[in-house]
């Protein structure tokens, strides 16, 4: 009886994970920081994404950390 208990409880939690999985935290038009919100309102545009030499889309964290030219 137990075991059968524990086995249900593991199944439930494990579809509740993945259901969970399924949506972001936080949309993606809207900015993460208020930094991104002044670059906005300013005109500035700092992609998020660039792709590697694979074509692979990866953050573009050299971009978004680099000092205003």
């Amino acid at each position: 009886m137990i075991r059968r208990t524990v086995h249900i409880l593991i199944v439930v939690a494990i579809g509740w994970a993945m259901l969970g999985c399924q949506q972001g935290l936080f949309p993606e038009e809207v900015p993460r920081t208020q930094y991104e919100r002044f670059d906005k309102r300013r005109g500035i545009f700092r992609p998020k994404e660039t792709t590697d030499p694979r074509g692979v889309p990866v953050p573009d964290l050299r971009a978004r950390l680099s000092v205003y030219k």
